[in-house]
């Protein structure tokens, strides 16, 4: 019988081959850990003072302990754990450890080893002792583990050391020693320099590139000085194919040129298939033609190549890593056209975002009308949503509109609303696409050659093929080392600059691209001179331009090295004074809470970050960007989970409201459950109001789900809990309860109490919430008095407006439609239904869209009598609306009544009373008994004329 104990990462005891379950308290492992590594006899009370000290009775928990661990490890024949009154040890004969084995065969030294058994040192030695064994309350149990996982480190490295030399002239070979080696000690700077000279070796630039900033940001994080190996790393000489030139005269230094101003080198079969693309699109062949490449690869100079001779008209947009605008790209590309460009704007809140996609698109094919249209689009791997399903849009609405897009690759594969665009113009068809490589060593010579002409193979060697690269190396003077990598020269040519102009890159690098420059000096101690005198220096140095547009930086290099050069504590509160200064532009500025979001995430606020995304998702409802909603609300609760009681619970349910009003469940019950879980969380914490809005949202799911009676239910419980509230919370509650109850025929003169009492109330108020006036347009129809019902439904309208309750505009829409069809007002029921179809095409998803076609359907049955396509969009309804069916076939049956169609009155009142019936609507199922010349159901008509006689009751 073999017994193993492994401690290198999880402890683990193995009998026979078969894992033996431990026990699941700490202390009983670590006390048989403590045993066996020490390999002695210790005194129990030093083993109570070890790991009880604070227990009522240390020596009863011990000897509970040492019961336990006789179970796990002694054997009928021989007892392991040796206990005496005063003492206690382990006899770890035949007993097989796995770090006591390593140990052992290292004992003189990693030399004397094989390559083979030193791998499969180094693969033990990989796994933490003790793993998850840690008592942090226990001060000398833990500095006996901490000392004994630093004894198995310097073993490893000793193994890792090793076997790096021993591959020292195989790079490919060393290169895991040597990255295992270095991430040991993150702070040895010989470790990772010699893992950098490796990279470098493998010609992984980049890698090696990221290397030695991540090693110069851990030093100086912890206050420690590099010694200039790392950097020294990275001028490793590589291998030449050419032969080495002969020593030049020191040349003086040349003015450095800038990229537009460099002749256009190589490229040739690139610029030919553009240019192919242009002759042809958009009237033959693909009308999308995207360019992609690396960072520096000359994806906007070859564009700007292609396109300089052009005379079709042109419009240019960029999209920028930090604007979380919706449609930001667009705008920026319509910026000089200002009815196109107030569409994607604040001013275009009102429209619905179908009327926004067919506004543009109409607005592009006008200015494309006489001769074409070619709109230019760079850096599309950071447009949002709203941009790439406009893509489309002008791809399918606008023929006469070519579109060329470049992106970065790599990034463009993070963008999931631009790769499901470029997927779906792919399939259509419409998209070509030509992805840029390197330069040649050749081409790149020719390049370079006109600004450092006796550099160019240093050139050539170290740009890789990238010619922003080269470009930048080739500037670098002469009389000092050539940089290897482009971030080196970067942070060569940023360390001259004066303190301020530093600190305006490291403000701009941290606001991101389009700030404003009064934002910037309120950020910055700086006077207008100041800053007026920074900014020129900037320019000067060759680091900004003036046609930047609130962005300092020449290129995004710049910004990405000024980013990774400060410490991560600094970057955290630039962070959170940006986002204080953004709350105090929000009042003014309420377009800057995107920002806020961005700012107060990176700085760790949850609580600022959580409630910028609420209001900055209701923005977005506003403009119909209902996607970016829904992404808003996922942030959102990202951060409130960070928050305390009863914080979090309140921001759950503000941002569930969100996400309801950006897209429709698609498991209802199962998120009913979760907000009713969160509504009496909040309730048991005192947040009356939270809990009603939670009450509120589930009734909501379940209505949507068809299940009413559970919607009636929580509506009520809503009501309920809002009582001890006073103002809007309770007004609210008390008319969506009321709705309810009158959308179901139930308990109307309740509805009606509420009703009078919420009026009585919202009197008090400036503006009563829209729920009141919309419950009032559902009292007013059931007591037949239907003008007023029209006012109570419009003032509904206009109180929801702007994206503030999407759900309540939609309803109130809808009503005031069918409310037209009841009263014979045509042509009023045909603009009402045209609106409600578009409103319908939000992207929330769901029933409102089909509903709205049926709606509008319906309208149009009185002048055309189309009674097939009325058809057609009642069967794309969803069965579980039952309400909504039985209104529809119910009207739908009145007409064919009144044009005396008598066949198409019986299918659709048949149709009205199952529907009316499933979901026990009192009226529908008596009208459709009345059509059908059939006896209504068994006490229908009892109950029908009770509530009527009710509401009776209360009217004037």
């Amino acid at each position: 019988m073999t017994l193993e104990l492994r401690l290198l990462g999880e402890m683990r005891v193995v009998r026979d081959g078969s894992v033996v379950a431990l026990p699941r308290s700490k202390k009983t492992r670590a006390i048989l850990a403590y045993l066996v590594l020490t390999g002695r006899e210790h005194r129990r009370d030093r083993l109570c003072e070890l790991l009880w000290d604070v227990a009522d009775d240390p020596r009863a928990a011990l000897r509970w302990v040492l019961s336990r661990l006789r179970k796990v490890v002694d054997d009928t024949d021989h007892q392991r754990v040796v206990a005496s009154r005063s003492s206690v040890r382990f006899d770890a004969s035949a007993l097989r450890v796995d770090v006591m084995e390593v140990r052992a065969q290292l004992e003189e030294g990693p030399a004397a080893l094989d390559a083979e058994a030193l791998e499969a040192a180094a693969a033990q030695l990989g796994s933490e002792l003790l793993e998850g064994l840690d008592l942090d309350d226990f001060d000398g149990f833990q500095s006996w583990l901490l000392a004994e996982r630093e004894s198995v480190v310097q073993l490893r490295r000793a193994v890792l050391t090793e076997l790096q030399q021993r591959h020292a002239a195989d790079p490919a070979r060393r290169e895991p020693y040597v990255r295992e080696l270095a991430e040991t000690d993150p702070l040895d700077e010989e470790a990772r320099a010699t893992l950098v000279q490796t990279l470098v070796a493998l010609r992984r630039m980049k890698e090696a590139e990221l290397q030695v900033q991540a090693g110069l940001r851990a030093m100086r994080e912890v206050g420690r000085q590099p010694t200039g190996v790392l950097r020294a790393a990275l001028r490793t000489p590589q291998p030449s194919t050419r032969a080495p030139a002969p020593s030049p005269a020191p040349a003086a230094p040349r003015a450095p040129t800038a990229p537009e101003q460099q002749d256009f080198v190589g490229r040739a079969a690139d610029v030919e298939a553009l240019q192919g693309w242009l002759d042809t699109a958009p009237a033959t062949g693909p009308r999308v033609h995207l360019i992609t490449g690396e960072a520096g690869i000359g994806k906007t100079r070859l564009m700007r190549q292609v396109l300089a001779d052009s005379t079709r008209p042109l419009l240019r947009g960029e999209a920028r890593e930090s604007d979380a605008r919706p449609w930001a790209v667009w705008a920026d590309a319509l910026a000089a056209h200002d009815a196109l460009r107030s569409l994607l704007t604040d001013a275009g809140r009102a429209q619905s975002r179908q009327q926004i996609l067919d506004g543009v698109c109409a607005g592009l094919s006008e200015l494309a009308r006489t001769d074409g249209l070619l709109v230019v689009l760079d850096d599309v791997q950071w447009c949002d949503a709203a941009s790439a399903e406009l893509l489309m849009a002008v791809v399918h609405d606008a023929p006469d509109v070519a579109v060329l897009l470049a992106a970065r690759s790599g990034a463009l594969e993070d963008n999931t609303a631009m790769l499901r665009t470029l997927r779906g113009l792919r399939r259509r068809g419409d998209l070509s696409q030509h992805a840029l490589s390197v330069l040649t060593d050749a081409e790149i010579t020719e390049l370079v050659q006109p600004i450092a002409p006796t550099r160019d193979e240093q050139v050539v060697r170290s740009a890789g093929g990238n010619p922003l690269f080269a470009l930048e190396l080739a500037r670098s003077p002469a009389d000092e080392p050539l940089p290897s990598t482009l971030s080196e020269l970067v942070r060569d040519r940023l360390s001259v600059l004066s303190g301020d102009a530093q600190a305006v890159l490291r403000w701009a690098s941290v606001l991101g691209a389009g700030f404003s420059l009064q934002r910037l000096q309120r950020l910055i101690d700086l006077t207008d001179d100041g800053l007026l005198m920074a900014f020129e220096e900037l320019e000067r140095r060759g680091v900004a331009t003036t046609d930047s547009d609130g962005d300092p930086f020449r290129h995004g290099l710049f910004r990405t090295v000024v980013l990774a050069d400060l410490s991560g504590p600094r970057r955290t509160l630039m962070h959170a004074t940006a986002a204080r200064v953004l709350c105090e532009e929000e009042a003014t500025n309420p377009s800057v809470v995107d920002e806020l979001v961005r700012h107060a995430a990176a700085a760790g606020d949850a609580s600022t970050a959580s409630e910028a995304c609420v209001r900055a998702g209701w923005r977005c409802i506003g403009v119909h960007a209902t996607a970016e909603a829904a992404a808003l609300a996922r942030r959102g609760r990202h951060h409130a989970g960070q928050l305390p009681e009863p914080a979090t619970t309140e921001r759950a349910l503000e941002l569930w409201e969100l996400t309801l009003a950006a897209r429709r469940s698609e498991a209802p019950e199962q998120d009913a459950a979760t907000v009713v879980r969160l509504a009496q969380h909040a309730l048991d914490q005192g947040s009356a109001e939270h809990a009603r809005l939670g009450f509120h949202l589930a009734a909501h799911l379940h209505w949507e789900h068809g299940d009413f009676s559970e919607a009636h239910r929580k509506a009520m419980r809503a009501e309920f809990v809002s009582r001890d509230a006073e103002g809007a919370g309770q007004i609210e509650a008390q008319a969506q309860a009321a709705r309810t109850c009158l959308m179901m025929e139930r308990d109307l003169g309740q509805a009606e109490a509420w009703l009078l009492h919420a009026q009585a109330q919202a009197r008090s108020l400036e503006s009563p919430p829209p729920a009141l006036p919309l419950a009032l347009g559902w009292l007013h129809r059931h007591r037949g008095f239907l003008d007023q019902a029209e006012v109570c439904f419009q003032r509904a309208r206009t109180l929801a407006a702007g994206g503030e309750a999407p759900l309540i505009e939609f309803e109130a829409l809808e009503q005031s439609t069918l409310l037209c069809v009841q009263l014979g007002l045509a042509r009023r029921a045909a603009t009402l239904g045209e609106e409600l179809k578009r409103i319908g095409q939000k992207a929330r998803g769901g029933s409102d869209a089909p509903y709205a076609r049926a709606v509008h359907q319906l309208v149009l049955l009185h002048e055309d009598s189309d009674t097939d396509a009325l058809d057609r969009a009642l069967t794309s309804l969803e069965p579980t609306h039952g309400h909504r069916l039985a209104q529809l076939t119910g009207r739908a049956a009145l007409w064919a009544r009144s044009t005396g169609l008598g066949d198409e009155t019986r299918r659709w009142a048949q149709i009205c009373l199952d529907h009316a019936t499933a979901v026990d609507s009192a009226s529908w199922q008596l009208i459709a008994s009345v059509l059908l010349e059939a006896e209504p159901p068994s006490g229908l008509l009892a109950r029908a004329t009770e509530e009527a006689r009710r509401l009776a009751a209360h009217s004037p």
